[in-house]
């Protein structure tokens, strides 16, 4: 190959690889794909279902974080300086930790069995897609 056919075969193959990168991160569920957090958040604040969120829905969906992070701050502001420090970030992180194993350990033994780990991943197919739904890489 001539360097510079070689020069467009190269400018080809990178434009080829940008535009079908773009397309894929665009479709993806953490991007706003159809099985992602855009349309959990479609799905709770697009109170006219019109497949939008208007100024004041996204006014609502806005108070609902800011009452949530608030909430989170003054249950794990320890030294009460109205913002959470590392060590109380980690404190809310291990919280929500054990909370969420508890939801999960439905026998309440304090161990997880294959059944119950596999039952708490059917429910979190909008956070981490269809292919974790059914297990470990996406057997059904």
């Amino acid at each position: 190959m001539s360097n510079r056919l070689s020069k467009k075969f190269l400018a080809g193959v990178t434009l080829l690889g940008l535009v079908a990168g773009g397309t894929a991160l665009a479709q993806s569920p953490r991007h706003g794909g159809p099985d992602g957090m855009r349309a959990s958040k479609l799905e709770k604040f697009d109170t006219n279902k019109d497949g939008t969120l208007d100024e004041s829905e996204r006014a609502a969906m806005r108070a609902e974080r800011e009452k949530k992070r608030q909430e989170m701050v003054q249950k794990f502001d320890a030294n009460k300086d109205g913002k959470l420090d590392e060590a109380e970030r980690q404190a809310a992180h291990e919280a929500r930790a054990a909370e969420h194993f508890k939801a999960l350990d439905k026998d309440g033994n304090g161990a997880l069995s294959l059944e119950e780990f596999k039952a708490g991943g059917m429910g979190r197919r909008g956070k981490h897609g269809p292919r974790h739904a059914a297990g470990f890489g996406g057997e059904q």
